[in-house]
């Protein structure tokens, strides 16, 4: 959960505690998922794109090589990433407008890709990234020191309040088992 969410679900959080968890500030993010009636070969499954070369593109994943049976045989799936700056730029935009540019520079990518299109979805998240202003460090670290001495029925998993990711994730749940199981 986004940690300015967490202020409309849990009523009794303190007040410092509260203006904490709503300073956080995120980017948002899209990623759209395109599908083509070709495979490409000589693929890896991720491309990190460089922002000088593309103003839209921040990502390329090839879906086919996570696994034998995510793509049909003959087909392709592309998970493209928008960079921070189209995400920020597109993010209220028609979904059309948002294809169109993606599928601009997977042409320039890939030539004659958009003519392969079978289908595309386009995916907002409003919390897409967490942006780290002066000072949020220290106090996030303060914060969860504050829920783990003054809460004592509410415990994170899966959000580190400055970053996001599998290891935080992973960490923030195995903590979160430790604190409950120490209290039966």
């Amino acid at each position: 959960i986004p940690s300015p969410i967490v202020t409309e679900l849990c009523d009794d959080l303190p007040q410092a505690l509260k203006e904490c968890f709503l300073a956080t500030r995120y980017a948002p993010c899209i990623v759209t998922a395109l599908a083509v009636d070709q495979q490409y070969p000589e693929t890896s499954m991720i491309y990190s794109l460089l922002r000088k070369d593309f103003r839209v593109l921040g990502n390329v994943i090839f879906d086919r090589h996570k696994g034998p049976h995510r793509v049909p045989e003959g087909k392709e799936l592309i998970t493209a990433i928008l960079c921070e700056q189209a995400s920020r730029r597109l993010f209220n935009e028609p979904n059309d407008m948002i294809i169109t540019e993606v599928l601009q520079e997977m042409d320039f990518l890939y030539p004659a890709f958009s003519g392969r299109l079978i289908f595309s979805r386009v995916y907002r998240w409003k919390y897409g990234a967490v942006q780290l202003q002066p000072g949020m460090l220290y106090q996030q670290h303060a914060a969860r020191k504050t829920l783990q001495d003054e809460s004592r029925n509410l415990y994170f998993a899966g959000d580190g309040l400055y970053w996001s990711g599998l290891e935080v994730s992973l960490n923030t749940g195995m903590q979160a088992a430790r604190q409950i199981i120490k209290k039966l």
